[in-house]
């Protein structure tokens, strides 16, 4: 009935919103919520039928994704009017990966920042099963993650992206990282850090990646 994440609640302000699912299945969970605000007796709704649990608070406006005939809009609630900043189409469980505030659409590559709705395009790259999507705070490098079969020694992709100077680093090879969790972390601005398979696949280890600025 009560769903939170780290980024909503460190947005908070003053207000203590919080996201539920609770008017919805067992098999919505996590896919559609609700925003509600702390109140007695009954806590009243502020948003309805959001995507998923991304949401943030920026002093008295709300950002949030939900649901369209065609694909979905990125929502500033300010007040209690809802202002659509940005539309999208298709379906955001299938033919999208959000990771923070950003969203990347796998087949067109545009990497959207939700917070602005400005877009960033992506290249010379293959998109083709991509699974994983991790950016840091600033927004200036991510990672993206093919995690493959299942089928033992099967291949794994990492691509390294930075936006600021537009390079890319790929590596492909068995037990990249951990399919089910890689925990995607960024350390700081061009540190990033992951779970991988350790040995002959009984544990997980940690990876640490240092991203050094081109030309230094």
């Amino acid at each position: 009935w009560l769903l939170l994440t780290d980024s909503f609640v460190s947005s908070l302000g003053e207000k203590a919103y919080f996201l539920s699912g609770r008017d919805y299945t067992l098999d919505k969970r996590g896919l559609v919520s609700d925003i509600l605000l702390v109140g007695s007796p009954k806590p009243p709704r502020v948003a309805r039928g959001i995507i998923g649990l991304w949401a943030l608070a920026q002093g008295e406006d709300l950002y949030y994704l939900k649901k369209t005939s065609a694909g979905f809009d990125l929502i500033k609630m300010q007040g209690k009017e809802e202002n659509i900043i940005k539309s999208f189409e298709g379906s955001y469980e299938n033919d999208y990966l959000h990771a923070g505030n950003f969203l990347l659409n796998k087949k067109s590559l545009t990497l959207t920042d939700l917070m602005t709705g400005k877009d960033r395009q992506l290249e010379n790259f293959d998109a083709k099963g991509l699974t994983h999507l991790s950016v840091n705070k600033n927004g200036t490098c991510l990672v993206l993650g093919w995690a493959g079969g299942q089928e033992k020694g099967a291949l794994q992709r990492m691509v390294y992206y930075d936006l600021t100077f537009n390079t890319r680093i790929f590596y492909q090879e068995a037990g990249l990282f951990s399919a089910s969790n890689p925990n995607f972390t960024w350390i700081g601005e061009r540190t990033l850090f992951h779970l991988r398979p350790a040995g002959e696949g009984e544990g997980l280890s940690y990876c640490f990646y240092e991203l050094d600025e081109p030309g230094v």
